[in-house]
Parts: C-alpha cells; sequence; structure tokens
C-alpha cells in the first residue's frame, strides 16, 4: 500500500446532518442528479463533531477545502466510496462541488447507466440517505478543552486534500469502521498526527496555524 493511500482518511455522518436529494435538470425527467453535503463544518453542537476515539473528537473547520477547491483536486463523486461505482468527476465538469457556510456540498449530474439509476431510485426512495467524503489531511491543529470532569483532546481539520464523495449505504459515523483507505478503521493519520501532538512536537508550527485560524475566522466572521 502507498504512504499516499494510508494517510487517506474517510469521515461519514447521520442521517439527520447529511441528506441527499435528486434534482431535475431544466425540468428533463430523465436528466436528474443528486446532491448533498459530503461534510459539514463545526458549529459548536454535538452534530457536527465526530468522535475519533474516546477521548478524542474531530472537528472540520471552515476553510478547511479552500485549497482543495482552489487548486482544484479533481475529485470523484462514489457510490460507498468504491472506484467502480463512478457516478461524475469535477474534471470533467459531471460534478460539481461548493463550500458554503455549512460545509462541502456537491451536486452530481448521475449517469444513464446501471448505477445511476440505481442511485437516483434509492434516494428517491430514501433508502441511501448519507454521503462522505475522503481526504488526506494538509494542515492540522490539536489542543485540549474541559468537557465536565472529563479533559477532551480535540483535532480541528484546517486543511486536506479532497479525493471523492457521495452517497453512502451506512451514513451513521462509527470510530470503529470508518477509518483510513484501506479500510483498517484505526485512523492511522489521525493518531500519528495525535502522537506527534502528545509527544510535543511542532509547537511554532501550531501556533502559527492557530494564529491563521484566527485569520479566517475573523475574514468569515467579516463576510457575514
Amino acid at each position: 500500500m502507498s504512504t499516499k493511500q494510508k494517510n487517506m482518511e474517510r469521515r461519514t455522518a447521520a442521517h439527520k446532518v447529511m441528506r441527499a436529494s435528486v434534482i431535475k435538470r431544466d425540468g428533463d425527467d430523465a436528466a436528474r442528479g443528486i446532491e448533498g453535503y459530503a461534510a459539514l463544518f463545526y458549529d459548536g453542537t454535538p452534530e457536527t463533531e465526530y468522535e475519533l476515539w474516546s477521548g478524542v473528537r474531530e472537528r472540520i473547520m471552515p476553510g478547511a477545502f479552500d485549497e482543495a477547491l482552489r487548486l482544484p483536486d479533481d475529485v470523484r463523486g462514489l457510490i460507498n466510496h468504491d472506484v467502480n461505482r463512478l457516478l461524475g468527476r469535477t474534471g470533467s465538469g459531471t460534478m460539481r462541488l461548493q463550500a458554503d457556510k455549512v460545509g462541502l456540498h456537491y451536486d452530481i449530474d448521475v449517469p444513464d447507466t446501471g448505477d445511476g439509476r440505481d442511485i437516483v431510485e434509492l434516494v428517491e426512495r430514501g433508502d441511501m440517505s448519507g454521503s462522505s467524503f475522503c481526504f488526506i489531511c494538509t494542515d492540522e491543529r490539536w489542543y485540549k478543552v474541559e468537557d465536565g470532569e472529563e479533559t477532551i483532546e480535540i483535532r480541528e481539520i484546517l486543511g486536506c486534500r479532497l479525493y471523492d464523495v457521495g452517497p453512502v449505504t451506512f451514513p451513521a459515523y462509527d470510530g470503529t469502521t470508518a477509518g483510513t483507505r484501506d479500510g483498517d478503521g484505526d485512523f492511522s493519520e489521525a493518531r500519528e498526527s495525535h502522537k506527534r501532538y502528545r509527544q510535543g512536537e511542532g509547537r511554532r508550527e501550531r501556533k502559527r496555524r492557530q494564529m491563521d485560524m484566527d485569520v479566517r475566522v475573523a475574514e468569515i466572521q467579516t463576510e457575514v
């Protein structure tokens, strides 16, 4: 397995915060698509943070996808992260990504294929209602907070590269099964980052990232 694959991580979210819905193009029933949020930005609510493992929570911060969208990354739209079940691609213009105040939104022109017809049917019936994304973290921040009598460590995702987004069958986030690209569920890259954090490495880098984050937050507040 390549280093890139080992560093890849997946995140999914529950039905109440991630939705996919069928949309029609210019009134044409035959030209339909799906859309949804592949990721939500942390807004202070429990639904927008994820428990990586006991005592460690992850938050996707506003601006986390800016670099990936600016380059832009050539992102695939996949069913259940399966490379054999392709629905669209940003590089060909059949999928569009946009980061708004809520999170990372995707919009896919569904192809007239078996998987395309199946996914429209499943979404319309409500059988498939969650979304997910696959990424490599490029910028993060770790710190501790007090939650009652418990000390929680927080991982903030400040930047990442995107590889795929799309609908998933099991949207409920589960830290024991959703993890690295090879599906071993151990969040290897996150754990390595956590290890470096606990060892006290990169203090200047974390301080720099925090300053950058403060600037980003200020810019977002100004826009609002």
